[in-house]
């Protein structure tokens, strides 16, 4: 006995005859799709797996090679399938043999040997011969192989290609050995995965690791408290400094490694960035110097530990104490005076060092630090004057570099014997003019060019120097003054360095006839850079219209100064030849439409234009301030929508012209035309009734629309629009009251009345939000809740009724309120009394009754009340109800609404012989049609009132064969898409 797709059979049958009626009937209806779901049944015997094994169609065969129960001599013949993919489902079958996985494995197609490697049935020679396959998928396969043995595992950790590696520190029983050499891999997620595996050899990678292999292994890893306790007391030295690196790190395993005999561990322990104050106190007593100067150098090392610190015997603890920024300023003034000059040098350029211990400094004996003391910014004036004679030139050269440097001081380091000296005087971007000009006279080039590069120099400084033989890097520097004179642009433009002669191009004070010998200039970039000065003349952009580069040319047309007569050539551009057609049409454009957006195109030329081929270059005519009323008016009949709105957009547009858009075809004209300031009035109305809302709130919405006029004397279109897009003031709308509008305006004037008392409403809403929060809270007093359940907001009231504190007797009153939500929630509450369900259950609102029969503690007198409720929805709910009783499942089983019947029949304790012999014959047929019923439940009532029905009920079922079942469910539409077979061949031997 089987069945398929919720039907009942009852049939007995020979196998082999079946098979071969079945198998006819297959290849009678050409469809492969039902062989192949045949194909892929496990429970399809091997007979006809043998015959489907042949098919003509190769996906069908393919479904054969994927059955787990196909025979091995079936798979051995599939292995040499002439298609590729049915080879491939027989090395990916689970019951594939060895020998055929070794014949598949040299197959030449990588899917076929892919696959044959992730099987796990392949013997471990097979292995090793793929583990070494020209194909990296193949060897990824293998490495995903949970049968790959550890000397496979080992020779693939050594592939070349990352994936591989990656799949094997992922695999499960990868060696520990190769984890820990895969730990040290260089790509980041093969190392991710080598020390996330469980079987990784923690201890040697410690030992043996880098630091950054350390640090990725507490990253990736967590190691329990007390794995890290074990570690830190390992015997190797290499691996507790490792764990005393890790800034994960507890607190608990530092504070014994801080106790460590190695020194190099207590430092490793300094370092860690999570060390808390009280142990970097231990550290800072600690016998190494080496320990206490890491402590020293900690940026948040406590300041009383620097003080102590301060004291120590050893200088390099002491300077490391003058550098760090969380040091008091207290502690410097000793460190100031300190023996070794290394400690003084810290403390001369710590930055923000007190002016007084700089004074003290100053005098130092060693130069180095003086010349720290020079560098400080905000070293005293005085200070500064007396280091500048001082008779180290080291010394003199910081104070030549300090930006703060005073004018006295330059001057008299200006006249410094050493080069590097004034050098530095003329680079400093404060150093005055007049000491500038006299470095200018330097006999050193090098002083005379840092004067040029000066941002200060003078400009007769830089007119006297004629022949300009400096490095262009000077010359870049001065050809971008503003202030830099002519006769110097003039040499400058003719240096050999074409980023000089740029600078001198992009100068916006460069004079005319310098222009005019840049725009000869070999190079494009400076001939661009002329067509786009503001200085260019007429005659010099004449010549540059003829530029074969489009895009000088271009600029040239975008250029105030060119002249009509150049910008009439620029319009009919025709000197560019590209291999490129299309591509020297949009060059062409490019430099129309430049002359177009030129505000000092003639009319004549704008004309031409206007008539162009391209939308782009009309819309920029459209578009030019000073484009002509006729122009305009050609342009208003354009065929482009973008053109005609420009037009209105245009400031210069006539009002005749504005009408006559204003029945524009598009709506962004029409829309430009509402927007444009010197629209008339009586076209706004026009626009007003526009079918566009957009148009007509624009319009309604213009400054200048008639209001008043409208209001009196307009149609009842465009004041209902009216109204509706804009607000007026209860003044203003007394204008209307007199008018033939007037009901329509008293109308609107209500309205906003009651908008008006909806807003006053929605904002004390809005203001009980802290309420809700409160009423729903479970930390709720019970006075507060019986106080919030008279509360004028519905909405906290329902929060109320939901509240699982809430009291029987807070929950009598709310099965009283006017708001049928709050019945509702109390009608839903979990645990809601029997005598409160009992008063809801006679609500005069259907969905409060429903509530009632859908909750779980409803009594079950009360769910024989509602089954017999006026209201389909309830009876629904109670015959879906899991506690209702038998009786009333029977009574509603014979409902004349058809969803509550079917839901009683449904339900698990409806008793079906009692439904069988008193229900109807509506109610049977329904019974059998919407519920399964056993062969013994039947025969129970074929003696009842309706058994001649039942009889014929069980005859059905018998009569249909399984090949006729089959038929019938192959033409079906789901027989298309895969379906299980697996009923058909649960046979029962005869």
């Amino acid at each position: 006995m089987g069945g398929c797709a919720g039907e009942s059979f009852y049939w007995e049958w020979e196998l082999t005859e079946f098979l071969w009626e079945l198998a006819e009937f297959l290849y009678s209806e050409d469809d492969w799709e039902v062989r192949s779901a045949l194909a892929q049944d496990a429970n399809c015997p091997a007979e006809l797996l043998a015959l489907l094994a042949k098919d003509d169609n190769w996906e069908v065969r393919k479904a054969v090679a994927q059955n787990e129960s196909c025979p091995a001599e079936l798979l051995a013949l599939l292995a040499q399938d002439e298609e590729w993919q049915v080879r491939e489902a027989v090395a990916e079958n689970a019951n594939s043999p060895a020998e055929i996985l070794a014949v598949l494995a040299e197959d030449k197609y990588l899917r076929v040997r892919k696959a044959v490697a992730g099987n796990t049935n392949g013997s471990i020679d097979l292995l090793a011969l793929l583990a070494q396959d020209h194909d990296w998928e193949v060897r990824s396969a293998v490495a995903k192989n949970l049968n790959s043995p550890a000397e496979v595992l080992a020779v693939l950790a050594k592939d070349k290609e990352w994936y591989v590696r990656w799949k094997v520190a992922e695999h499960w029983h990868c060696p520990p050995e190769t984890l820990a050499q895969l730990a040290t891999d260089a790509n980041d997620y093969v190392q991710e995965a080598a020390l996330q595996h469980r079987q990784l050899p923690v201890r040697a990678v410690l030992e043996n690791g880098s630091a950054a292999v350390v640090k990725n292994l507490f990253r990736h890893r967590k190691l329990s408290l007390a794995e890290l306790a074990v570690l830190a007391k390992d015997e190797y030295w290499k691996v507790r400094k490792a764990l005393a690196t890790n800034a994960s790190c507890p607190v608990e395993v530092l504070g014994v490694l801080v106790q460590d005999e190695d020194g190099w561990v207590r430092k490793a322990v300094a370092q860690n960035e999570n060390c808390p104050a009280e142990l970097l106190a231990l550290l800072a007593q600690d016998e190494e110097w080496q320990v206490r100067e890491v402590v020293a150098k900690r940026p948040d090392c406590p300041a009383e530990i620097l003080a102590v610190l301060a004291e120590d015997k050893y200088p390099r603890v002491r300077k490391a104490v003058a550098e760090n920024t969380n040091g008091s300023i207290d502690l410097l003034a000793p460190l100031a005076q300190d023996y070794d000059w290394e400690v003084r040098l810290a403390v001369a350029a710590k930055q923000n060092c007190p002016a007084e211990i700089l004074v003290v400094l100053a005098e130092d004996k060693y130069l180095r630090v003086r010349q720290a003391v020079a560098l400080q910014e905000n070293c005293p004036v005085d200070v500064l004057l007396a280091l500048a004679n001082d008779q180290s030139w080291e010394v003199r050269l910081a104070v030549a570099q300090n930006p703060n440097c005073p004018a006295e001081g330059l001057a008299i380091l200006a006249k410094d014997e050493d080069l590097s000296v004034r050098y530095a005087v003329a680079q400093n971007a404060n150093c005055p003019a007049e000491i500038l000009a006299g470095l200018a006279e330097d006999k050193h080039l090098y002083v005379c060019w840092a004067v040029l590069g000066n941002p200060n120099c003078p400009p007769e400084v830089l007119a006297k120097n004629e022949d300009w033989q400096v490095p262009s890097k000077v010359c870049k520097v001065v050809a971008r003054r503003p202030d830099c004179p002519a006769a110097v642009l003039a040499v400058l433009a003719k240096d050999y360095d074409r980023e000089v002669r740029l600078a001198v191009a992009n100068n916006g004070s460069c004079p005319a006839d310098v222009l005019a010998l840049l725009a000869k200039d070999d190079d494009r970039e400076v001939r661009l850079a002329v067509a786009n000065n503001g200085n260019c003349r007429a005659d010099a952009l004449a010549l540059l219209a003829k530029d074969e580069e489009w895009e000088v040319r271009e600029a040239v047309a975008y250029n105030p100064n060119c002249s009509a007569e150049v910008l009439g050539l620029l319009a009919q551009d025709e000197e560019w030849d590209a291999e490129d057609e299309e591509w020297d049409a949009e060059v062409r454009r490019a430099v129309r439409f430049a002359v177009a957006k030129n505000p000092n195109c003639p009319a004549d030329v704008l004309v031409v234009l206007a008539k162009d081929d391209d939308s782009d270059v009309r819309e920029a005519v459209a578009k030019n301030p000073n484009c002509p009323v006729e122009i305009l008016g050609l342009l208003a009949k354009d065929e482009s929508l973008y053109v005609r709105k420009v037009v209105v957009e245009n400031a210069n547009c006539p009002v005749d012209l504005l009408v006559t858009l204003a029945k524009d075809d598009d709506w962004h004209v029409r829309q430009a035309v509402a927007k444009h300031p010197q629209c008339p009035p009586e076209t706004l109305v026009q626009l007003a009734t526009d079918p566009d809302p957009d148009v007509c709130q624009d319009a309604l919405q213009h400054p200048q629309f008639p209001v008043r006029a409208v209001l009196e004397n307009g149609s009842a279109a465009v004041v209902a629009a009216l109204l509706r897009h804009r607000t007026f003031s209860l003044a203003e709308l007394q204008w209307g009251l007199q008018g033939s509008h007037a009901s329509l305006i008293q109308r609107h004037i209500q309205d906003q009345k009651t908008l008006t008392r909806d807003r006053q409403k929605e904002q004390n809403a809005n203001c009980s939000i802290d309420l809700l929060m409160r009423a729903k809270s479970e930390s709720c007093s019970i006075d507060l809740l019986a106080r919030l359940a008279q509360d004028e907001h519905a909405c906290v009231r329902q929060r109320v009724a939901w509240n699982p504190k809430c009291p029987d007797s807070v929950l009598a009153v709310l099965t009283r309120d006017p708001d049928v939500d709050v019945r509702k929630t109390v009608a839903q509450r979990p645990h809601c009394p029997a005598t409160i369900l009992a008063q809801l259950a006679m609500d005069k609102e259907w969905d409060v009754r429903w509530a009632v029969a859908r909750n779980a503690n409803c009594p079950i007198d009360l769910l024989a009340r509602l089954a017999q409720d006026e209201s389909a929805f309830v009876r629904q709910a109670v015959a879906e109800h899991p506690q209702c009783p038998p009786e009333t499942l029977v009574q509603l089983a014979m409902d004349a609404d058809l969803d509550v019947q079917k839901a009683a029949l449904q339900h698990p304790q409806l008793p079906v012989r009692a439904v069988l012999e008193n229900g109807s014959a509506a109610v049977v047929e329904t019974l059998l049609r919407h519920r399964q019923l056993s062969f013994a439940e039947l025969q129970v009532v074929l003696q009842g009132l309706y058994a001649a029905l039942i009889q014929q009920h069980i005859q059905d079922q018998k009569t249909l064969t399984p090949l006729t079942w089959l038929q019938q469910v192959c033409h079906r539409k789901k027989s298309r898409m895969r379906c299980s077979f697996a009923n058909i061949f649960r046979l029962r031997k005869p």
